[in-house]
């Protein structure tokens, strides 16, 4: 994001924060070693795809009495805090409902904002945010461009939304299948009684009644209204009322205010239907409304039957999502309608190509949308427009805990990635007032490059704060951490349970990361294949050569030198380190050094003290070999440094050939990620090692059971990490620690367009739970 304006069984962990491990191993690999993977499938930002942003907590909402977390801490009078602001919402009834849930839980993080919500319709909305008259438009119609740049707007979509069609059939209790064609049809005049044919074709053995149907439409402008008709729109070519937030409807059809309006009004109308956004379904559950499943795109294009027909539910609106946003091209956030696959259809995505079905997707429920505010880029008071923008970032966060309180869902992560990029554009300034803080960080060399670009972005959010970042390494990282004497400590490993709990500190990972093997190799221009057990052997002194026979085996038609291999490896305690000797550890029953932070190398070996001292030592080392976090990727490139394709699971047990050979890229990456934290029973973050499924290794998991082979993931890049970051929860400076969680928690928001910059990942949505779940048991004061 650019700048914004204004073991388990045979080992404990203990050599993550001490000394390496040395116990002998059997001669099988078979789960005798633990370390704990977590959680759900990468978000592969690129195609939109898969799983949504979720949180599996109640995100800052517990009250000041519950446990030890004073987020919710107020700032009393005389303590100069910042100014209080009312933020005003209006339009969309579809939205209404979600912002009553959202801004209460937003006061109980800033006490000094108030969220001011309205339901006049998305109409009014719109209009209200491009008149100023409004600090939010809410809207479930997307602003067009031109309109948007003339009146100084962005849409930031805040949420995944459906629309159902309801009906008050006295004596029908089953669920009425219904399609596009047939409701165009319905709301034409085109059809007017419930028995039929038509309708009577989709519903077979359902007796309906021959009463008329009683269509009731809303009488604001609404975005129900523009989804609605352009359903009708796109499904049946008599449909002469076109689309919009307002059209004109048959005389003699009934109109209603807002959707709670529709509920009331259909409730009170016997053969009535009506459309009815997804937020009020609880609503109209209650007074006893029965809605239909609608037809897939067979049933949707002048009524084909037979057809699917699809109920809205989590599963059937999340797969309308991903077959819709997959196949935007160029990617965008322009949708009002996501129409589950009519082909041909453009789907009113402001000229993008239609969405196609998709065998991965089979039940596409087909009147999907996003839910939009409106925002002023400009605006006349910067200082209010500052929590504006925390609002939304903030509602992007917590999105995947309060969205099904009104049955919406969480953005995917792709979108979050585009709002956080269109808020980057707004002007807006900080709190005045506030006591400066410098937040100290320290650890890690591979995390040291991504603080130094997360920093100074948070600065400008937060100007009277200074993340000041060092690169020591993950033992200091964790030592200093453990010993109060940083207020972050950065690692690539881990922290063990026991020692966490010690020192008061949680594990509060920021990212993906992944090791790469660099080499200086005159003459050789091609990727090297290497696997976990030639790697070892390297390193243990077995392997003497570039041109030993099990490195040419694994790389045929290349000429390799007969040079002797100098192994280069980190001085400093190192997460770097950890990661490495857990591959060998892994990967060759002969390797006797064991696995950490420090281990006792061969005699004879070079050590270099950080990621940037292995770049610098490798470049003036002809034939040598070094383990190189990916972070710093463009610097060894630029060195002129070749790096190696790591073998697969095959390839890394006693080095088995023929095998597959994997360059690191986000692709191997997120899919080792996948079959690593997919396969982690329980969840947990307790990653400091995602082999790419080593056949029963348990991969340094804490106990945990290890990663398997995948036909989902064929190319698992096998040296993948998570990066961590180390905080107390108790700290002695309880104002201070506010602004610590704040970074971590923008970190987190920020991850999917800073992690690129490093050659990082972004968390998947799950590890962001349970990092947002972490972050809340910290003791913090109130801005001050």
């Amino acid at each position: 994001m650019s700048a914004k304006n204004p073991s388990s069984t045979a080992h404990s962990e203990d050599s993550i924060s001490g000394p390496s491990q040395t116990s002998p191993k059997s001669a099988g690999k078979g789960g005798s070693k633990g370390m704990a993977i977590a959680l759900v499938a990468v978000l592969v930002i690129a195609g939109i795809a898969g799983s949504f942003y979720y949180y599996e907590y109640v995100y800052k909402g517990k009250s000041s009495s519950g446990g030890g977390n004073n987020n919710n801490t107020t700032c009393t009078s005389g303590c100069g805090g910042p100014t209080a602001y009312t933020i005003s919402e209006t339009g969309s009834s579809l939205i209404y409902p979600y912002m009553q849930v959202l801004g209460p839980n937003f006061t109980k993080l800033y006490p000094n904002v108030q969220i001011s919500p309205d339901s006049t319709g998305s109409g009014t909305g719109i209009s209200s945010a491009e008149q100023g008259l409004v600090d939010i438009g809410g809207t479930d119609a997307y602003l067009d461009p031109a309109n948007a740049s003339k009146y100084g707007l962005i849409n930031v979509p805040i949420a995944i939304s459906a629309q159902l069609v309801y009906y008050n059939l006295p004596g029908v209790s089953a669920h009425l299948n219904l399609n596009g064609t047939v409701l165009a049809k319905i709301y034409a005049g085109a059809i007017t009684n419930w028995n039929d044919p038509e309708i009577q074709a989709a519903n077979p053995g359902v007796t309906l009644p021959s009463n008329p149907i009683v269509p009731l439409h809303r009488s604001d402008g609404s975005g129900d209204t523009f989804m609605f008709t352009s359903l009708c729109y796109m499904s049946w070519n008599g449909w002469t009322a076109g689309y919009g937030t307002s059209i004109t409807w048959p005389a003699g059809q009934s109109g209603y205010k807002g959707n709670s309006g529709m509920v009331t009004g259909l409730q009170s109308t016997k053969y009535g239907i009506a459309y009815i956004g997804i937020s009020y379904e609880s609503e109209a559950n209650a007074a006893g409304l029965g809605y239909a499943a609608l037809g897939d795109q067979a049933a949707n294009v002048n009524g084909t039957n037979p057809a699917n027909y699809i109920l809205p539910t989590p599963t059937t609106i999340s797969e309308d999502a991903n077959l819709g946003l997959e196949n935007l091209q160029p990617p965008s956030v322009a949708v009002s309608l996501i129409l589950g696959g009519v082909p041909g259809a453009t789907d009113l995505k402001l000229g993008q190509g239609g969405t196609l079905p998709s065998t991965t997707y089979p039940n596409p429920y087909p009147d999907t949308n996003l839910e939009y505010t409106l925002v002023k880029t400009s605006p006349t008071n910067a200082a209010k427009q500052f929590y504006v923008v925390k609002f939304l970032e903030w509602s992007l966060q917590a999105g995947g805990s309060y969205t099904a309180q009104v049955n919406f869902l969480p953005l995917t992560a792709a979108v979050i990635g585009y709002d956080m990029e269109a808020l980057n554009s707004v002007s807006v300034s900080g709190p005045s007032g506030l006591t400066s803080f410098t937040v100290s960080e320290t650890g890690s060399s591979l995390i040291y490059p991504y603080m130094q670009v997360l920093g100074p972005n948070f600065t400008k959010l937060y100007s009277n704060v200074q993340i000041s970042p060092d690169s020591t390494g993950s033992g200091t990282g964790i030592s200093s951490a453990e010993q109060g004497l940083v207020d972050i400590g950065g690692t690539d490993a881990y922290l063990d349970p026991a020692n966490a709990s010690k020192y008061g500190l949680i594990n509060v990972p920021i990212a993906i990361s992944a090791q790469l093997v660099y080499y200086n190799l005159p003459g050789v221009s091609a990727h090297l294949n290497l696997n976990g057990t030639v790697l070892a052997k390297i390193y243990a002194g077995a392997i003497t050569n570039w041109n030993d026979p099990e490195i040419q085996a694994a790389n045929p038609g290349v000429t390799l030198p007969s040079n002797p291999i100098v192994p280069l490896h980190r001085s400093d305690g190192s997460g770097d380190t950890f990661m490495f000797t857990s591959l060998c550890y892994m990967s060759w029953n002969g390797w006797t050094a064991g696995y950490g932070t420090s281990i006792t190398w061969p005699a004879g070996q070079s050590g270099y003290k950080g990621n940037s001292g292995m770049v610098t030592g490798l470049q003036s080392t002809k034939y040598g070999i070094a383990y190189i976090g990916i972070s710093y990727e463009s610097e060894a490139n630029a060195a002129g440094l070749g790096y190696a394709a790591l073998g697969d699971q095959a390839a890394n047990v006693n080095g088995t050939n023929p095998a597959n050979y994997i360059l690191p890229t986000p692709t191997t990456i997120s899919e080792d990620a996948n079959l690593g934290l997919e396969n982690l029973q329980p969840p947990s973050v307790a990653v400091s090692l995602i082999l790419g499924g080593v056949p029963g290794a348990t991969d340094l998991k804490l106990g945990q059971g290890g990663t398997l082979p995948s036909a989902a993931y064929p190319n698992p890049y096998p040296d993948t990490n998570l990066e961590y970051t180390l905080v107390k929860t108790s700290p002695t400076n309880a104002a201070k620690q506010f602004y610590v969680v704040q970074f971590l928690e923008w970190c987190l928001q920020a991850g999917g367009s800073y992690t690129a910059q490093v050659n990082f990942l972004p968390l998947t949505a799950a590890v962001i739970g349970y990092d947002m779940q972490a972050l809340n048991s910290v003791s913090v004061g109130a801005q001050s």
